[in-house]
């Protein structure tokens, strides 16, 4: 566990297990307490789940990795604007 507290007062704290992350919170003054947490192992080593929790709010929002298309990167020359 890995917990960091900024100058505004707001906790964050990291959880790992092994090399993985498998959760995150922010305890903010005035914003609450946020989470997400990585469940199980998909395809690449990416987690099969992730649960975004907003718990002053009352909400939660659960992403499920069903599979993973290889697309092909963007050519390297659209990322720098090109000279005048």
């Amino acid at each position: 566990t890995l917990e960091y507290d900024d100058a505004d007062g707001a906790r964050w704290r990291f959880v790992l297990q092994g090399d993985t992350l498998r959760r995150a919170e922010l305890d903010a003054p005035g914003q609450g307490r946020r989470t997400v947490e990585l469940q199980g192992n998909g395809p690449r080593g990416l987690p099969q789940v992730a649960v975004y929790r907003d718990w002053t709010a009352f909400r939660e929002l659960t992403l499920t990795l069903d599979q993973v298309h290889d697309a092909e990167s963007f050519p390297a020359d659209i990322w720098m604007p090109a000279s005048p």
